[in-house]
This record gives C-alpha cells, sequence and structure tokens, in this order.
C-alpha cells in the first residue's frame, strides 16, 4: 500500500537520456474488517462490521463470518454476500460459550481475522423434563424419583424441580424441590 505510486526510470548515454513513466497500484489481500460487539440470545447472534477497512486495491468478493463453540472442535464459517456488512447466525446451543470473528476475501487473499469476541449465549428453557418413575409404596405413598437432566439439555443453570400431582388429572398439589447439584 505505502508502495503505491507513480515510477520513473531513467536510461543515460553520452547523447542523451530518457525516461518512461508508470503508475503503481500494489495489489494486495484486504486488511482485517472491523466486528463490532455482536448482540447474543440463547440460539442466535446478530453482527455488524464496519467496511471502512483497506479493500488491497482489489474489491471485496466476500465476507466470511466465523464461529468456534468453546469446548467443542465444532468451527463453522459462513460466506456472507459482499455488500452487506450485517448478518445473523441461529441455531446456536444456549448456555454456550462461542468465539466469533469476521475476514474479508478479495482476490488476492483472505484478510487476517477482525478482534473476535468470545461471549456466551442466554439461558433457555430446558429441552425436555427429567426422566422419572413414580412408585407406590403404600396406598397413602408414592416414592417420585428422577434422573438429573445433563448440562447440555438443561440449557441453563438448573435452578430446582417441581412435583405435581393430583387425583383424576386434577393437578392441584406442587412440591418444589430446590436442586442440589452444581
Amino acid at each position: 500500500q505505502d508502495d503505491n505510486g507513480t515510477y520513473r526510470c531513467f536510461v543515460k548515454n553520452k547523447a542523451s537520456n530518457a525516461s518512461t513513466t508508470t503508475d503503481m497500484i500494489v495489489v494486495e489481500p484486504p486488511t482485517a474488517p472491523m466486528l463490532e460487539q455482536p448482540i447474543l440470545s440463547s440460539r442466535n447472534a446478530s453482527f455488524h462490521w464496519n467496511s471502512s477497512f483497506f479493500d488491497g486495491n482489489d474489491p471485496i468478493r466476500k465476507f466470511f463470518l466465523h464461529s468456534v463453540q468453546q469446548g467443542t472442535k465444532v468451527k463453522h464459517s459462513i460466506p456472507v454476500d459482499k455488500t452487506s456488512n450485517h448478518h445473523t447466525i441461529s441455531n446456536l446451543q444456549p448456555f454456550s460459550n462461542y468465539t466469533f470473528y469476521v475476514t474479508a476475501m478479495n482476490g488476492q487473499g483472505n484478510s487476517s481475522a477482525s478482534r473476535n469476541f468470545t461471549l456466551p449465549t442466554l439461558q433457555d428453557t430446558p429441552d425436555a423434563g427429567p426422566n422419572f418413575t413414580a412408585v407406590a409404596v403404600s396406598s397413602t405413598a408414592i416414592n417420585i424419583s428422577w434422573v438429573e437432566i445433563d448440562r447440555e439439555h438443561a440449557n441453563g443453570i438448573v435452578l430446582g424441580y417441581e412435583v405435581i400431582y393430583g387425583m383424576n388429572n386434577d393437578d392441584t398439589v406442587r412440591e418444589e424441590v430446590n436442586h442440589t447439584g452444581e
């Protein structure tokens, strides 16, 4: 980029000299776009980047929005049209940390990565209730037990479980059991 300019080459002999002039524009990969702070929900992330960066004197062909879910080897590189400077990623895992960054591509190659952001998605409703069993121990008592749902399906911090029971589908009694796990 600093080498752009007008160049002149001289040749001399005893009789005189001559010169030729040429303009040179260096063509190179673009510089990194400037990614702004993403906005996250439990399953989506919205991105906006500043497109006022050096294009390498070669038109931008496309952008790539990269996401890496922490604790996994899952990496996605999503192509984004060259005319856009925003994108939304869907289907993220709730209550999970992700690293996001953007790159630009021209005919000379890819830019370096923008500033990256490592952020958590928000908590969401658990995917399903726990597996449970109810066993009558007498005519007046029932033993209810369940297996705690795993972190992947909890979609957040489990605060407790609620047992609702009644006669003939009349859910009249509620008991809350506080979570004693992590």
